[in-house]
């Protein structure tokens, strides 16, 4: 299977995120909810976000190969491009990473202007790895599924 097949089979699998809250949003808090969440789009907060995803992505790279898709695939990226790859698109608020983990059958998507880390199919060991990752930067896991 080639990495847009595989994308588009993973993202229709469970979903989990590494988001800021811990637990989706009632529909009957939405209007704080979208108030908070420009709050941390703020210039300040978003670039203090981006670092806390980009501690994670490369704390998970140390385990994982990764096909990374930005516009075009990259099979193998440097440290440095992949944090500044990471930067500007949650900065900027707009693009997309899907990270591939095709031996492990799991996509991450990091998507400009979201406040969050989807991560699709990720079996127990990336479940828990994930978890402790995010614990580690005052983020929250959880599955999106439930």
């Amino acid at each position: 299977m080639d990495n847009h097949a595989q994308i588009e089979s993973l993202l229709n699998k469970p979903c989990f995120v590494i988001d800021f809250l811990p637990e989706q949003v009632p529909q009957t808090s939405q209007k704080r909810f979208f108030d908070i969440e420009q709050y941390f789009m703020s210039n300040t907060e978003i670039k203090n976000h981006a670092l806390k995803i980009i501690r994670i992505i490369l704390k998970l790279y140390c385990y994982f190969h990764f096909d990374i898709y930005c516009r075009q695939w990259f099979g193998s990226i440097e440290v440095k491009q992949l944090t500044k790859m990471i930067y500007n698109t949650v900065t900027s608020k707009k693009g997309d990473i899907y990270i591939l983990l095709a031996d492990e059958d799991c996509l991450l998507h990091i998507e400009g202007g979201v406040l969050n880390l989807t991560v699709y199919n990720p079996n127990t060991h990336l479940q828990q790895l994930l978890s402790s990752l995010a614990l580690s930067e005052n983020l929250f896991w959880w599955s999106a599924d439930a």
